[in-house]
């Protein structure tokens, strides 16, 4: 990765770690996905993190649906990072 990238994306992904901090966005998010998800695979329970990544190693799974899951499933994690990161700082004070 070319410095110009590197430097792109650690500047996306501060202002994404600004943007996500706030727990409506949170909320915004994780419904917009969810939705989106639901629509596109209804037997899926999309708020399964295993099931999502089941479905994104599924073979017979077109690419942009794999995308959309492989994406919720991120955002879940970063979720759990954040709220690690919030119970972190309250022990410290």
């Amino acid at each position: 990765m070319s410095k110009k990238a590197k430097e792109d994306f650690k500047k996306a992904q501060e202002r994404f770690e600004r943007f996500i901090e706030k727990e409506n966005n949170q909320l915004a998010v994780f419904n917009a996905l969810r939705n989106v998800a639901s629509e596109t695979l209804p037997n899926v329970d999309v708020t399964n993190p295993n099931a999502l990544l089941n479905v994104a190693n599924d073979p017979q799974v077109n690419l942009p649906t794999r995308t959309l899951f492989l994406a919720l499933l991120a955002f879940f994690i970063l979720i759990l990072f954040a709220f690690a990161e919030d119970d972190d700082d309250d022990e410290e004070s």
